[in-house]
């Protein structure tokens, strides 16, 4: 769907369906324009619950429409909504609403998850977490302060981890970027998307579980 503009009659219109097919078709726009529709009363719940529904944690900005002029929102390839800690908090508390689905994008908005909102992670039906090289820690360090705990991911993803470490199970699907593990046979993982180079002309050779699928 091509979205350049809230425009004011098109949701006056949207309203007066029923909310189960309101909440259909607001799930169908870009992500980064339902704050706005947050200010159209007769569609304010639907709108809280689509954005709640599959938000990716994250302290970066969240994508917004442009300012190019009949550009607005049209570009936007928004997946899920972009979302601050605090912010999520707030959104839950206001609307009563837990996502149904949860992505955390690096160990420091993880850790502030696990410590001040524990029970998110409780709630929410789907984890998901990609982790990335960080200056100055070991991927071993940083795997252990990611996965000492006794959750369950549904996806993760680790990007350059090149120090070779160990790969607690922890999650169902894995995502390697040029990352280098002990062991590729990794308990409890059903599905391994790799993508790996070398500096060496040398044929590497690599063991998986049978157990993928």
């Amino acid at each position: 769907m091509t979205i350049v503009t809230t425009d004011v009659d098109l949701f006056q219109e949207v309203a007066n369906l029923p909310s189960e097919i309101t909440a259909i078709i607001i799930g169908y726009l870009p992500k980064c324009i339902l704050p706005q529709l947050l200010y159209f009363q007769p569609i304010q719940k639907e709108v809280a619950f689509i954005i709640l529904l599959d938000v990716n944690i994250t302290e970066r900005k969240r994508h917004k429409g442009s300012e190019t002029p009949h550009v607005g929102y049209s570009e936007c390839d928004c997946n899920r909504f972009k979302i601050e800690p605090n912010n999520l908090k707030k959104g839950i508390a206001q609307w009563n609403v837990y996502p149904r689905a949860i992505h955390m994008d690096d160990k420091f908005v993880f850790r502030d998850v696990l410590d001040t909102f524990p029970r998110l992670l409780k709630e929410t039906s789907s984890i998901n977490g990609t982790l990335s090289q960080c200056e100055g820690i070991k991927a071993e360090a940083l795997l252990n302060l990611f996965f000492n705990t006794n959750l369950r991911f549904d996806s993760m993803q680790l990007n350059e981890l090149w120090d070779p470490a160990t790969l607690p199970s922890v999650a169902t699907s894995i995502r390697l970027f040029h990352t280098t593990l002990n062991s590729y046979v990794i308990p409890g993982v059903k599905k391994l998307d790799m993508e790996m180079y070398s500096n060496t002309r040398e044929s590497q050779t690599y063991t998986f579980s049978p157990d993928l699928e």
